[in-house]
């Protein structure tokens, strides 16, 4: 959703301040309900369809029941849940304002004639989850109701309607006098909103767009507030993703440039870059046309799987074209990004610190430890759009004897390209070891916005002076 700027009342000025007194004299922490073992995954409204309600005019568009519904039937049909991508989540534009009584939020009736209790349980009853959308603040970045001021009431409205997930946005939380960010505003309301899931009758996960709104400087976001006061489980770190090549890369020279300020967040924790724009057909002149190409395409779901991001597909996986669901459904891709160890990865090449503030350079290399050391996962990149092919290389340090070496977006990812570390080369690699304990791999060739993955598997097992068995 939006990380727009906005107004807000003076009423929503003084509810800050009163909350941050009461903020001073609450005790303990507020660490989320729930302990996320891997990053969310699923798919997400915003990016394809937006705030799109006129459902006369735009019926395959509109945010309505019959949306999520038949989404979830794709996600089932078409292998995506079998892989993980388990999670339906609504977006901004669903509701319909308070119920002038009772004052809980109401689902537009004409777009949710069933209600979204009844919506869960078709979720629920497919084994799927259910995701739901609000605002920290008076009003929503689209300009519907927010949680200010109700927050105990809408996360057991949540609670109530069986919502599994909910992406709490951060619009109208905003000075309209300064007009400038004031910090502890956000801390007041999303940590208000944490408190409030914590005393709701059911566990749900909470994702925080809070660090988004505080700038570029990574380092200066408090991470620790987030998850241990507010019970962020995950957060959106930049600014919001778009069916464009270049935004796509904005995001990622933005993560190179900062990569160990967003490696310093507590454990069990994750930055979010957003959604992915794999398969999406906003903005192409043909419908079901896609703007990404297949390199870019790959590169934007290694990129996310890396750095341990969720990942929320925000095409129309109604009508995703064959060739892009095949790379969402990459599992040995996703197995990076969903590992048990939770790490993100480290940049090896390209992102050293420069003279003048420069970011990093369009050349990289990634690395990620694996299973308790016992895989790496190393990724090569050639981000830029005005570059040429190049070769890459890293020298890896070896965590064990190396078992295997496989490309995992080869047409066989289970062979060995390495000759098990003693060397090999083939059309797109030349692994082969430098000295005791490194193994160097060089990427050939790497054309422009487009990237190579290579997983070092190590053996764990030995009888003697033979390795047994893969890790």
């Amino acid at each position: 959703m939006l990380c727009t700027c906005c107004a807000v009342h003076s009423n929503v000025r003084l509810w800050i301040f009163i909350s941050s007194i009461l903020l001073l004299v609450e005790s303990g922490s507020c660490v989320p309900v729930v302990d996320l073992k891997s990053p969310p995954m699923g798919f997400m409204s915003w990016e394809r369809f937006r705030c799109t309600t006129d459902c006369e005019n735009h019926p395959n568009d509109c945010i309505n029941e019959e949306l999520f519904r038949s989404t979830a039937e794709a996600l089932l049909d078409q292998g995506l849940a079998a892989v993980g991508y388990t999670q339906v989540s609504i977006d901004d534009c669903w509701s319909a304002g308070r119920d002038p009584v009772t004052h809980r939020l109401v689902p537009d009736p004409r777009r949710f004639p069933s209600g979204m209790k009844a919506l869960g349980n078709f979720l629920h009853d497919r084994n799927l989850t259910f995701g739901i959308y609000t605002d920290a603040g008076s009003k929503t970045c689209g300009g519907y109701a927010g949680s200010m001021g109700y927050q105990e009431l809408d996360a057991q409205t949540f609670a109530d309607w069986g919502v599994d997930f909910v992406k709490v946005d951060g619009c109208y939380i905003y000075n309209n006098t300064t007009h400038h960010t004031i910090h502890a505003d956000y801390e007041a309301a999303f940590t208000a909103m944490g408190r409030a899931f914590h005393k709701a009758s059911r566990k749900m996960v909470m994702s925080c767009d809070w660090p988004c709104y505080t700038g570029r400087n990574e380092s200066a976001k408090p991470f620790e507030t987030m998850y241990h006061e507010a019970g962020c489980n995950t957060w959106r770190n930049f600014a919001d993703i778009d069916n464009r090549w270049n935004n796509v890369h904005h995001t990622i020279r933005h993560w190179a440039t900062h990569w160990k300020a967003l490696q310093a967040i507590p454990d069990g924790s994750f930055n979010s870059a957003d959604m992915l724009v794999v398969g999406d057909d906003r903005y192409s002149p043909v419908p079901g046309q896609t703007i990404l190409t297949i390199d870019q395409a790959r590169l934007q779901l290694t990129f996310w799987a890396l750095i341990t991001s969720p990942l929320f597909i925000g095409a129309d996986v109604r009508n995703i074209n064959p060739a892009y669901r095949d790379i969402l459904l990459n599992k040995h891709v996703i197995a990076i990004n969903q590992d048990e160890s939770r790490k993100q990865a480290s940049c090896l090449v390209g992102c050293h610190p420069r003279p003048h503030n420069a970011t990093a350079d369009d050349f990289q290399v990634w690395g990620k430890p694996m299973k308790g050391g016992h895989s790496h996962a190393v990724a090569f990149f050639n981000v830029g759009s005005n570059t040429v092919a190049s070769s890459i290389q890293v020298d890896l340090p070896l965590d064990g004897i190396v078992a295997r070496c496989v490309d995992l977006w080869s047409n066989d990812p289970e062979e060995d390209v390495c000759n098990s570390g003693q060397g090999g080369t083939t059309s797109d690699w030349d692994i082969r070891p430098v000295r005791p304990g490194v193994l160097r791999i060089r990427a050939l060739q790497v054309a422009t916005t487009s990237q190579r993955l290579v997983r070092v598997d190590y053996y764990c097992d030995q009888e003697g002076d033979h390795q047994v068995a893969l890790c």
